[in-house]
């Protein structure tokens, strides 16, 4: 018996796989509409809705583990700049070597000598070279960006929130919708429970 419902429950997942895959081709690449697949597949409107719902919500389970990746790939070439940007910058302070020469011409036996004369001095500079530290704030300004810790004025993110530019904008957003949905649903239904059933109309005079 317990074999028996097993086999059920793998023919039926099976089974459910094989039409959210005919759902997702029809709704991706073809573009038809929840009412045209449901006639295509010969099933109820609701049933490809909420296939439809568990193809979305897993797309967006991906997308969302898909842009952590690139979060983390692209801090971590921001950190591979400010690294070098640090080092070079360290460098930049240390003293510098500066070598001179010059040909001097003297007389050895009443005959002229032509002879090089060398000399190296060491330039220690007060500060290092500023432009690895702009290297440095750039870093720290894009790592910000990325992270969104950037925070604009209370209108501009009331607007960002209406219209979301970014893709991490645009999941909240959607979020926050089916949030809604599912709480409108609670109250309707909360509402019909609450309502009586019983009461019998008034008598017309």
């Amino acid at each position: 018996m317990e074999m028996n419902t097993q086999s059920y429950r793998a023919a039926k997942r099976a089974e459910i796989a094989e039409r959210r895959a005919k759902v997702s081709a029809h709704y991706r690449k073809n573009g038809w509409t929840v009412y045209r697949i449901a006639r295509e597949l010969g099933c109820s409107v609701a049933t490809v809705s909420e296939d439809l719902q568990a193809l979305i919500d897993g797309w967006k389970r991906t997308a969302a583990v898909n842009t952590l990746a690139h979060i983390a790939t692209e801090l971590e070439k921001i950190n591979c700049i400010e690294v070098e940007a640090w080092s070079a910058y360290e460098s930049s302070k240390k003293p510098r070597r500066s070598a001179s020469a010059r040909k001097v011409t003297s007389v050895v036996d009443g005959e002229p000598v032509e002879t090089t004369v060398t000399a190296a001095t060491e330039i220690y500079p007060v500060t290092g070279n500023e432009k690895f530290l702009a290297r440095v704030a750039w870093c720290v300004d894009e790592r910000i960006k990325l992270l969104g810790l950037a925070k604009g004025d209370i209108k501009d993110d009331e607007e960002n929130e209406k219209y979301p530019t970014t893709f991490t904008g645009w999941m909240a957003l959607e979020f926050r919708k089916r949030e809604a949905e599912k709480n409108n649903i609670v109250t309707l239904k909360a509402a019909r429970l609450a309502a009586p059933h019983d009461v019998k109309p008034l008598p017309l005079p």
